[in-house]
């Protein structure tokens, strides 16, 4: 320190003290924000006949794959591999043999 100015390390420590006050309010802020964008989509509004707030941690939405997956039956046929049910429980059912055979006791 110098003579000139005596409290050069007071002031030092002040604005230390003032940069670490900001970034940790500056953190907070960012951090509560991000939170308040994340819980935003979790909130569906519905209306139909009757309107009411209902309170719910699950939502059950039935998917219909008849169209959306007839290009993954096309790619099957293609190469051979039928994409069907009888196809679908052949195939489950290899996998659970296996699964077995793996699974069962070595003598």
């Amino acid at each position: 320190m110098s003579d000139i100015y005596p409290n050069e390390g007071r002031g030092r420590a002040v604005l230390g003290t003032l940069i670490a006050f900001g970034l940790i309010v500056g953190g907070w802020a960012l951090g509560a924000q991000i939170k308040a964008t994340r819980l935003g989509d979790r909130y569906v509004t519905v209306k139909g006949l009757v309107e009411r707030t209902v309170k719910s941690d699950l939502a059950i939405w039935p998917i219909t794959y008849k169209e959306t997956w007839a290009v993954v039956r096309e790619v099957a046929e293609k190469t051979g591999t039928p994409y069907n049910k009888a196809a679908y429980e052949a195939e489950s059912k290899r996998e659970a043999d296996a699964l077995a055979k793996k699974q069962a006791p070595k003598q």
